[in-house]
C-alpha cells in the first residue's frame, strides 16, 4: 500500500529545488519555476518561502520530506556550498524511505555527469574548501552525489545549451510523475470520493534473471564489456563473432549481474534473431518496462507512433537493453529506443554474427567486442556439414567444439577423439544426430558442458557416467530420447535441462546430484513422476520446471518442494483445485521467497506473463474455494464449470492482495466479476484482492459484468478490455435493482488508459442509468461490433474558462470503416464533445 498522503502543508509543495543561488538563481531557476507555475505546480524555492540560517533548519527539512519532487540542479559551485550537499543527502535520503513515493530528477547544468558521479574536476577540487568536516560528512557528501548523478536526469548539453527545450523536458516528466498522481489524488481526497490509499502506485522491478550456464574460458571477455557497461566512454556496445563462439552465453551472465547492480533501473533482453519484427520488439521492450503499447496497427503510421510512446515510456529511465543474436540492420529510432549516451547514463548492447550490422545500429562512438575463436577453439557451426570431422581433423589440444546447426548424422562408431583439454562440446540443432558411440566421451574427461539439445538421439552412451567434470548437459527438444545412463557420478551437475524430452522415467541417480540447481523436466509428455525422495537430495535446486503435458502432475509430494531453501523459481501443475489449495494453504511462506508459475488443467496454453502467475484452465471447480498463492500478480480462468455466477470465491481471497492483471475467458456460468450484498452501503463494499488490478480482462461472458458498488476498490485499473460477450447490456451495472434511473452520479477511474470494447452486439451502455465516468488519464478507446451502443459516458475535462477539453494524453479513438454512422449518432455527456474528439477518431478495416 502507497505511504500516507501528507497532509496541510504537504499539498503546498510538489516539487521541491535544490541548487546553488548564485549560479542559476536568475536565469535558468526563475525561468523553471515561471514554467512549473504555469504548469499548476506548486514549488518550494527555498530563498522565497524559508529563510536560511547556519544548518539546515528544520522546516527545510519538513519541505523535502512532503514534496513529490526533489529537482537538484548542479551547477559549478554546487559542491562548494556545504547546505547544498546536506540538502542533497536528506533529498537522497527521502528517495530511499518514501520509494515510488518521492522522485529525484537531476540536472546537470553546465557541468559534466561524470565529473558530479566520480567528484572529479570542479566538483573534485569544491572537496578541498571542505578540510574542517569530518570525514564521514564529506563521505556521506560524495555518496550522495555519485547516487544522484547515477539516477537518469537532463544535461544541458544534450539539448545543445538550449534552456528552453531542457526546461521542457523537464516539466513534461515533472508532469508524468505528479499530475495524475498528486494533483489528482488531492481533488479526489477534497471531494470525498474514495479513500486515500486506494491509488497505488507500483514500484517495478529492475528486471527478471535469466536461466544459464557458468561461462567456461570467456571471463577476461566478460570483464571488458563489464568496463564498458561500468563507463561512461559509449552508450552503445557490439559483441561480434561466429555462431557458438558464446556471444550469448556471456551476455546472459551480464544480464543477470547487472540485476545486483543499482547503476540502472531497467535490464532488458531481447533476442532478436534472423528477420527483426519491429512490432514484436516495441511489444517486449514497452512490457519489460511494465507498459503496453496502445496502437496496435502494423502499418508504417502505426510503428512510427508506436515508436513515440515506447519512446515516451523509456524517456527518463536509466536502461540496459541487451538485444542478442541480430542479424539483420535496423534502427533504434525506428523501435522507438532513445539513444544512449553519456549524458543519460543508458547503455545498448547488441550482438551478432555480422560486425557490419553492430557498426550500422550505432548512432554514435560504440564499443567494438569482437569475439574470435580463442586458441583451442574449432568453431564449425552452420556449415552444412554431413558428418563429424575425423581426430585428424579436430585442432590441437581443443578447449571448445561447436558443430551445431549441422546435418551431422551420426558419429562414426570408431571415433574416439583424444581430447583431455576439451571444456565445450556442443552438438545441438544437428536433428538427424541419431547414434553416438560409446567410445566417443572416453578421452573427454574434463568436459564441463555437453549440449546434444534438438537431436534425435535415442540413448546415451553409458561412457557420460564418467564425465565427473560436467556442469551443464543440455538435452532438451530431444524427443526421441527414451534412455540415460546413471547420473549418480556428476556430483558437479548444475544445469540439467530435458525440456521437451522423450524420457519416461527420471535418470537413474538424479537424486545424487547435491550440486544441481536447474532442472527442467517441463512438457516431457513420456513421464509419468517423480518419485517421492529425490527432489529431497536436490538441496542446491534454484530453478524447478516440472509442468507436464498431461492435467496430472509428475510431482508426488510438494512438501519436497516447499523444503527447497534454495529455490528461486518453480513451474509446476496441479492435478485440481484441492491440490492446488492444500500447496497454497500449507507453503505460504515458501510462495514468499520464489517466483512462481502455477497451472491447474491445460499445459498447452502457459503464458508466461508474470513472475508470479496462476492459470485454471478448463476445470470442474465445484464447491471448492479457490485459495490464491501469496505474491500472485497474474491471474487466467479459462473455459471453468460450475464457477458459480461469479467470482467471489476467489474474490474474497485473503492472499492475492498484488493482483495486477486478471483475464477471465469462456466461463458460462459468470454474470458478474463479484458479487457483493447490495444491502451494504456503497462505502463499506471492499474486495481487496483487486486493490491494485491495472488490467482487466473479460471475454465471452454472458452479463453484467462489474457492479457499480465495487469500482472505488478498482481506482488502479489502466487496462479495461471486454470481447465476444454476446448477451452483455450493460458493463457497469448496479446491484441495487431499485436504483433510480434518474439520478445523475459520476464515478472516477484516475489511472485508466485504455478502453476496448468489442463484439458486443447486445451492448446498450457501459454503465446503466446517468453514470458519467471520468478518466483524464484515458490514451486509446477502441468500439468495434457494437450497434446497440447509444452512449459512451465519458466526461471531458474542463478548461480554466469552463469549456471542455479533450483528455489530455488521448491518442486516439478508434471505430470500425463501417460505423461511421454509428459514430454520428452515438451520444456523449457534452453536446459538443463529438466535434472536440473528431480529430482523434481512426477507421479500422
Amino acid at each position: 500500500m502507497a505511504a500516507s498522503f501528507p497532509s496541510n502543508r504537504s499539498r503546498d509543495h510538489h516539487v521541491f529545488l535544490s541548487f546553488r543561488g548564485e549560479d542559476v538563481r536568475k536565469t535558468f531557476l526563475g525561468h523553471l519555476c515561471s514554467a512549473l507555475k504555469k504548469e499548476g505546480f506548486r514549488t518550494y524555492k527555498d530563498d522565497n518561502e524559508l529563510e536560511r540560517g547556519s544548518d539546515i533548519a528544520p522546516s527545510l527539512l519538513e519541505a523535502i520530506e512532503h514534496s513529490r519532487i526533489a529537482i537538484v540542479v548542479f551547477s559549478e559551485n554546487y559542491a562548494d556550498s556545504r547546505w547544498c550537499l546536506d540538502e542533497l543527502v536528506k533529498i537522497l535520503d527521502c528517495r530511499d524511505k518514501l520509494g515510488q513515493n518521492f522522485w529525484v530528477l537531476p540536472v546537470f547544468f553546465h557541468v559534466d555527469p561524470s565529473d558530479v558521479r566520480n567528484q572529479r574536476g570542479i566538483f573534485g577540487k569544491a572537496f578541498a574548501c571542505h578540510q574542517n568536516v569530518t570525514m564521514d560528512k564529506v563521505e556521506r557528501w560524495k555518496t550522495a552525489l555519485t547516487d544522484a548523478a547515477n539516477i537518469a536526469g537532463f544535461d544541458l548539453q544534450s539539448v545543445n545549451g538550449d534552456e528552453s527545450e531542457l526546461i521542457e523536458k523537464i516539466i513534461e516528466n515533472v508532469r508524468q510523475k505528479v499530475h495524475h498522481t498528486c494533483l489528482g489524488k488531492r481533488k479526489m481526497f477534497e471531494k470525498g470520493s474514495f479513500p486515500e490509499d486506494l491509488v497505488i502506485e507500483r514500484a517495478p522491478a529492475r528486471g527478471n534473471r535469466i536461466p544459464t550456464e557458468d561461462l567456461v574460458g570467456e571471463i577476461s571477455t566478460k570483464e571488458e564489456i563489464w568496463g564498458y557497461l561500468m563507463g561512461d566512454e559509449v552508450g552503445m556496445i557490439g559483441v561480434c563473432g561466429i555462431g557458438g563462439v558464446g556471444k550469448t552465453t556471456i551476455m546472459k551472465n551480464l544480464h543477470n549481474d547487472l540485476l545486483r547492480e543499482t547503476r540502472f533501473q531497467k535490464v532488458i533482453w531481447v533476442t532478436v534473431s534472423h528477420l527483426p519484427n519491429v512490432f514484436e520488439l516495441q511489444k517486449k521492450i514497452a512490457g519489460a518496462m511494465g507498459k503496453r503499447l496502445l496502437n496496435d496497427d502494423k502499418d508504417d503510421d502505426g510503428v512510427m507512433m508506436r515508436a513515440g510512446e515506447l519512446m515516451d515510456i523509456m524517456e527518463g529511465v536509466k536502461f540496459v537493453v541487451i538485444l542478442d543474436d541480430v542479424w539483420e540492420k535496423f534502427s533504434l529510432k525506428e523501435v522507438g529506443i532513445p539513444d544512449p549516451k553519456a549524458q543519460n547514463g543508458c547503455k545498448v548492447v547488441v550482438t551478432s554474427r555480422s560486425i557490419e550490422v553492430c557498426s550500422y545500429m550505432s548512432l554514435r562512438d560504440m564499443a567494438i567486442i569482437s569475439i574470435g575463436p580463442e586458441f583451442g577453439y574449432m568453431i564449425k557451426a552452420g556449415m552444412n556439414l554431413v558428418e563429424l570431422p575425423d581426430e585428424h581433423g579436430w585442432v590441437e589440444d581443443p578447449k571448445k567444439l561447436s558443430l551445431m546447426a549441422n546435418n551431422i548424422l551420426k558419429v562414426p562408431l570408431s571415433l574416439s577423439p583424444k581430447c583431455s583439454t576439451l571444456l565445450t562440446l556442443i552438438l545441438s540443432s544437428n536433428s538427424n544426430l541419431s547414434e553416438i558411440p560409446e567410445s566417443f566421451f572416453g578421452e573427454m574427461l574434463p568436459l564441463k558442458v555437453l549440449d546434444l539439445s534438438s537431436t534425435a538421439v535415442e540413448t546415451l552412451p553409458t561412457s557420460i557416467s564418467k564425465l565427473k567434470n560436467l556442469s551443464t548437459l543440455r538435452l532438451q527438444l530431444c524427443k526421441k530420447l527414451k534412455y540415460l545412463p546413471s547420473l549418480a557420478n556428476l556430483k558437479g551437475l548444475k544445469k540439467l535441462d530435458l525440456h521437451r524430452a522423450g524420457i519416461e522415467v527420471v535418470p537413474q541417480g538424479m537424486g545424487m546430484l547435491i550440486s544441481l540447481e536447474y532442472l527442467d523436466l517441463l512438457f516431457c509428455p513420456n513421464l509419468k513422476e517423480i518419485p517421492t525422495g529425490i527432489l529431497l537430495n536436490l538441496s542446491s535446486l534454484q530453478y524447478l520446471a516440472v509442468c507436464c503435458l498431461r492435467e496430472t502432475t509428475i510431482v508426488r509430494n510438494f512438501e519436497e518442494v516447499a523444503r527447497l531453501k534454495k529455490l528461486e523459481t518453480l513451474e509446476c501443475n496441479f492435478d485440481d483445485i484441492q491440490d492446488l489449495n492444500y500447496f497454497v494453504n500449507k507453503f505460504k511462506d515458501f510462495q514468499r521467497a520464489i517466483a512462481y508459475s502455477l497451472l491447474v488443467g491445460s499445459a498447452k496454453d502457459m503464458r508466461r506473463k508474470s513472475k508470479h502467475e496462476l492459470a485454471i484452465i478448463d476445470c470442474e471447480i465445484g464447491e471448492e474455494c479457490i485459495m490464491l498463492p501469496n505474491k500472485l500478480e497474474y491471474l487466467w480462468i479459462r473455459g471453468c464449470k460450475n464457477m458459480g455466477s461469479s467470482l467471489s470465491k476467489i474474490a474474497l481471497s485473503e492472499n492475492a492482495n498484488e493482483l495486477r492483471a486478471c483475464d477471465i475467458d469462456q466461463c458460462a456460468e459468470i454474470e458478474c466479476v463479484v458479487e457483493l450484498d447490495s444491502s451494504s452501503s456503497s462505502s463499506s463494499l471492499r474486495c481487496p484482492v483487486f486493490d491494485k488490478l491495472e488490467e482487466l480482462r473479460l471475454h465471452g461472458l454472458p452479463r453484467k459484468l462489474l457492479p457499480l458498488e465495487l469500482l472505488h476498490t478498482l481506482q488502479n485499473l489502466e487496462a479495461i478490455t471486454v470481447t465476444f460477450c454476446d448477451q452483455i447490456e450493460d458493463i457497469i451495472a448496479s446491484l441495487d435493482s431499485d436504483a433510480s434511473s434518474s439520478d445523475k452520479f459520476t464515478f472516477t477511474f484516475p489511472k485508466l488508459r485504455e478502453l476496448h470494447l468489442s463484439y458486443l452486439p447486445q451492448l446498450k451502455s457501459i454503465c446503466s442509468a446517468k453514470g458519467v465516468m471520468v478518466c483524464n488519464s484515458i490514451e486509446k478507446i477502441t468500439i468495434s461490433v457494437c450497434p446497440e451502443l447509444k452512449r459512451i459516458p465519458v466526461q471531458l475535462p474542463q478548461l480554466d474558462n469552463g469549456q471542455p477539453s479533450p483528455p489530455p494524453h488521448l491518442r486516439e479513438i478508434k471505430i470500425r470503416e463501417s460505423s461511421k454512422e454509428w459514430w454520428e449518432s452515438v451520444e456523449w455527456d457534452h453536446p459538443n464533445a463529438k466535434n472536440l474528439l473528431q480529430p482523434f477518431l481512426k477507421y479500422s478495416t
